[in-house]
Parts: C-alpha cells; structure tokens; sequence
C-alpha cells in the first residue's frame, strides 16, 4: 500500500492497526516507505524580475524563452506554447481562475473567422486570452 501511494494514516485506518505500531515498522525497516517526490522550487516576484531584466540587455525586456522566439522569427515554430511555472507572491494570479470559465462562455470561438491567424511568437488565441485578462 505504501508503494502504491497511500498516506500511512490511509493504510493505519485500512488495517486496524496502531499508528505507532506502523510507525516503528517503517523506522526499524521493517516496511519500506517510497521516496517524497522533490517540490519544485518556486521563483519570487525579485527573482522573476532578476531574470527579465539580465533579458532586457540581451534581446529585450522580459524577452526569455530566446530558442523559442528565435524559431518562431523564422518560421519555424507554431507559436509559444504557455508554460505556467510553480510561483509565489504573484499580484493578481486569482485572476487565472476564470479562465475556464471564459473559454467556456466562448471567448475563442470565431477567433479564426473574425481575425487572421497570427504567425509568430505571439499566436491569435494567447493574444485574445492576454485581451480579456487585461479587459478584467
């Protein structure tokens, strides 16, 4: 059960046996308990903006994801696809939970009929998403 995921306190109340008891079993080596995946670290609001800013004497401000927007500058990419990375201290992140809800009401449907589809970094539905956050 520990191999398979299980919490101990899952398993203690599965058998009937005394936390303790299950306890000292894992300690002495009797049970061997699987290794804690390792968190991914999380970057600051200081250490994000360390990072656009070392960008910013490069290519441009915020301009990271350099293999990416080189490819998409030569055609050679269907856009930057969105990567959501672990992070803390981000002013207004709630505002990512009405995404599904906008995609739910719609808010892309026609988008290819109304506007072209971008080519570049940038395509038409992350562009449009980017619109109705800032309208928000």
């Amino acid at each position: 059960m520990l191999s398979n995921g299980y919490s101990r306190a899952e398993i203690v109340s599965e058998l009937n046996v005394p936390s303790d008891t299950f306890r000292k079993a894992i300690n002495d080596g009797r049970l061997e308990e699987p290794e804690q995946a390792i968190p991914t670290p999380c970057s600051t609001k200081s250490e994000r903006n360390i990072l656009d800013c070392e960008a910013a004497s490069k290519i441009g401000t915020a301009c990271t994801r350099v293999e990416e927007r080189t490819a998409a500058a030569f055609g050679m990419s269907d856009g930057a696809k969105p990567l959501f990375l672990p992070s803390i201290d981000v002013p207004k992140a709630g505002a990512l939970c009405a995404l599904p809800s906008l995609l739910a009401s719609g808010l892309l449907k026609g988008t290819r009929s109304l506007l072209n589809d971008l080519q570049g970094y940038y395509r038409t539905a992350p562009i449009v998403i980017l619109l109705a956050y800032m309208y928000l």
